[in-house]
């Protein structure tokens, strides 16, 4: 009886000693973390961190700036509408004794492969000798952006990787196109080709000269004068130059093209020579014909025309003079203007001989002068400013006797056609 009362005691004892303890909720000690490119398509693994008092489950929620995302996974991968958001993902661990959330650091703001959205642009003039520039364009996918450009001349490879390309004489008649290809950490963009160009012209400022007759007031037509390729923003200056069969003639009008030009220079009518600047924008066609008219119905004259072809230039003049002394200068204290000017002179030489010509300081005259024939007596030359900073552009009549009778300077990028 006595062995039986201490069994029980001991069994009682042993069965409160066995009691187990409480559980405790998972506590972390290394925050989750994710690991893969932050790029829309590409898989984003999270890790479950490390974690004390065990851990029975995980659950996986991942954000987009803060917004929920994907789904109880411990991967993601991001789409489009992530596009410039960081990614994180709040990791919670279970046991028995409850849940304990745990959060990742950032991503990186999400990246996608480059895509177009505004092609890229040319600016500059198709001009042999010019810069052409190419845009980039416009490209989505953010991220750092690197930009490849291929120049093509009428679909052949051209120039190099640079932004910028200037066309040869090979590249003469044929259109220029650029294509850009956007590059970043995701990848590369598909290639987006450019609009072309007008077709690249190559021949020089001033063309050939054509003459004829005004009998009785009847205006001559000097047809086919070529302007070169159709320009938007080019301007045909026609110098028209006649010697006099009566007295009182003036120049009252001509069209370049079928438009009405602006005479922006004229030299009187001295010595049975007179001259005048004429000019219009005329943005189409490769031809055109240029018909002055004169005052006088009596006069019968023998007129003569050349023709300036240039681009960028305001139609209108920028400074005139006249009466300058054979064999001494004028000066224009002009400064000129960004992207370089362009002048115009007009000589007349009131004797007869050789050796009339115009030169001048501080610019670069283009070649070729016009020349008129040796009864006229008369010459036309055409140069351009490169530098804003110059002043100073001075015009000598060389052959003393003669004169310079009409100066002309237009502000504004020159370039030859």
């Amino acid at each position: 009886m006595a062995m039986n009362r201490l069994g029980l005691g001991l069994g009682l004892q042993r069965g409160a000693g066995a009691s187990a303890p409480p559980v405790i909720a998972p506590e972390n000690t290394v925050l989750p973390a994710i690991s893969g490119n932050a790029h829309v398509g590409s898989t984003l693994t999270a890790s479950t961190g490390t974690w004390l008092n065990g851990v029975d489950t995980f659950a996986y929620q991942w954000k987009a700036d803060g917004t929920n995302v994907g789904s109880n996974q411990n991967t993601y991968v991001p789409v489009s509408g992530d596009v410039g958001k960081v990614i994180t993902v709040v990791v919670t661990a279970t046991n028995a004794g409850g849940s304990t959330p745990a959060s990742s650091g950032a991503t990186s703001a999400v990246i996608a492969v480059p895509v177009n959205t505004v092609a890229p642009a040319i600016t500059g003039s198709a001009l042999v000798g010019l810069t052409l520039t190419c845009s980039t364009g416009t490209w989505s996918g953010g991220g750092s952006q690197t930009y490849a450009y291929r120049w093509k001349s009428a679909g052949s490879n051209v120039g190099s990787n640079q932004n910028t390309y200037v066309p040869v004489t090979g590249d003469a008649g044929n259109t220029i196109t650029c294509t850009v290809t956007a590059t970043n950490a995701a990848g590369s963009g598909t290639p987006t080709e450019s609009a072309a160009t007008a077709a690249v012209d190559v021949a020089v400022g001033v063309s050939g000269t054509d003459t004829g007759s005004i009998v009785n007031n009847a205006a001559p037509t000097f047809t086919g004068k070529s302007f070169g390729a159709a320009r938007a923003d080019r301007c045909i200056r026609a110098w028209v130059t006649y010697q006099d069969g009566a007295a009182n003639s003036a120049f009252t009008g001509c069209t370049i093209g079928g438009v009405v030009a602006t005479k922006v220079a004229e030299a009187a009518a001295s010595g049975s020579v007179n001259a005048a600047l004429y000019t219009a924008a005329v943005p189409t066609g490769t031809t055109g014909d240029i018909v002055p008219s004169i005052s006088n119905a009596g006069a019968t004259l023998d007129c003569q025309v050349s023709v300036v072809r240039t681009v960028g230039l305001a139609n209108a003049a920028t400074d005139t003079a006249g009466g300058l002394t054979g064999g001494s200068s004028f000066t224009r204290n002009n400064d000129c203007p960004a992207g370089g000017a362009q002048i115009f002179g007009c000589y007349r030489d009131g004797a007869s001989g050789t050796g009339n010509s115009i030169d001048w300081t501080n610019v670069d005259e283009l070649p070729p002068e016009i020349h008129f024939d040796s009864n006229q007596r008369s010459q036309v030359t055409a140069a351009r400013i490169n530098a804003s900073a110059q002043t100073n552009q001075a015009i000598t009549a060389t052959n003393p006797g003669g004169g310079v009778v009409s100066f002309y300077m237009a502000g504004g990028s020159f370039a030859p056609l």
